[in-house]
C-alpha cells in the first residue's frame, strides 16, 4: 500500500514531513548490487567529460567572480549532512538561504544558463556518488530547513539521495511552474505544493525499483535533458516525461485520472494558503530546483 505523507509548516515555515504509514525500500535499493551500479556508472560518465571540467571551471570564473564550484549542505541517508557539489551558476553571494529558483531568475549567469540547461552544473555530484554520499538514482537531496528534524522522517531519510530519480523526471521543468509571487510565497508555494508530491513519487518509486527501473529512468534523464521539449511554456507539458516508454512505473492510485495530468493540474492551481496544514496522498526535491 503506497504510503501517505503530510506536509505541516512551522512556525518558522520549516515542514515536518511525517511517515503515517509503513514504508519499506525494495530489496534493489537496499543491495550491495546497487551500490556498484552507482560506482561503475558514474566512472563510466566521469571518464568523457573529465575533459570538460577544466574548461566549465574556466568559463564559469572568466562569466562571473566567485569559486567555480558551488558547495552546500544537504540531507542525506540516515539524517546526516553531506556536501553536495555543484558548478556554480548563480552570482555569488555570501547569504544563508533555499536559494529556490525560477524561470527568468536574475541571478543566475549567461555560462549557468547554458549548464543547467544541459545538466553539466550536476557533473561534481558523480563524485558524491563515488564518495558514497549519493546513488545514482534516488531523491534529490534537500536542505535541512525544508524537511526539519523530525524522527518520523527516518524512513524517507533510509534512501540515498540520487543525482536523477522519479520527481526528477516529472518535475525536469519546474522552473516554470510556480505562479508569479514573491520570493518569501515562492517558499511557501514551493513547500505546500511542489515537495510533497515530490517526496511522495520517489518513496513511491523506492518501494518497488529494480535494476531495470534504475537503468530505464537513467535513459529516460538522457532522453529528456539531449532532446528537451520543443514548448517549455506548454503548461501542459512541462511535468511530463515525454520518455514514457522508457520512465519507470509509479503505482498511481485507482482514483487517479492519468497521472501527469493530475498532477500538473495540482501543482499549478493549487492556491497559496500559508497559513494552512495540507494532508497529502497523491504523488510527489531539485526541483523546484534549488542552487
Amino acid at each position: 500500500m503506497p504510503q501517505t505523507l503530510r506536509s505541516t509548516v512551522g512556525q518558522q515555515n520549516e515542514p515536518q514531513l511525517e511517515v503515517i504509514k509503513s514504508f519499506r525500500q525494495s530489496s534493489w535499493c537496499r543491495s550491495r548490487r546497487k551500490r556498484c551500479f552507482d560506482v561503475m556508472v558514474a566512472t563510466a560518465l566521469l571518464i568523457p567529460v573529465a575533459p570538460l571540467i577544466p574548461l566549465i571551471i574556466l568559463l564559469v570564473k572568466l562569466d562571473s567572480p566567485g569559486p567555480a564550484f558551488f558547495t552546500k549542505h544537504r540531507v542525506g541517508m540516515g539524517g546526516e549532512d553531506f556536501p553536495m557539489f555543484k558548478f556554480r551558476t548563480m552570482e555569488h553571494e555570501k547569504r544563508d538561504g533555499i536559494y529556490l529558483t525560477r524561470a527568468g531568475d536574475l541571478r543566475i549567469t549567461r555560462v549557468g544558463r547554458l549548464l543547467r540547461k544541459w545538466k553539466l552544473d550536476e557533473i561534481p555530484q558523480l563524485w558524491n556518488v563515488i564518495r558514497g554520499d549519493m546513488s545514482i538514482v534516488g531523491p534529490r537531496p534537500h536542505m535541512r530547513p525544508l524537511l526539519g528534524n523530525g524522527l518520523k522522517l527516518r524512513d524517507f531519510l533510509s534512501i540515498r539521495p540520487g543525482v536523477t530519480g522519479a520527481a526528477t523526471i516529472h518535475f525536469r521543468h519546474a522552473e516554470q511552474i510556480p505562479p508569479r509571487i514573491s520570493e518569501v510565497e515562492l517558499e511557501t508555494y514551493y513547500i505546500q505544493n511542489i515537495l510533497p508530491r515530490k517526496t511522495q513519487l520517489d518513496m513511491d518509486y523506492a518501494a518497488q525499483a529494480t535494476f531495470w527501473s534504475d537503468f530505464k529512468l537513467l535513459l529516460s534523464t538522457f532522453g529528456e535533458v539531449a532532446l528537451p521539449h520543443r514548448s517549455e511554456k506548454n503548461t501542459e507539458t512541462l511535468a511530463r516525461p515525454r520518455w514514457r516508454w522508457l520512465a519507470p512505473a509509479v503505482k498511481r492510485r485507482a482514483d487517479h485520472r492519468t497521472g501527469d495530468e493530475k498532477l500538473r493540474s495540482e501543482s499549478v492551481n493549487a492556491p497559496l494558503h500559508p497559513s494552512s496544514q495540507p494532508s497529502v496522498g497523491t504523488s510527489s526535491s531539485s526541483s523546484m530546483p534549488v542552487a
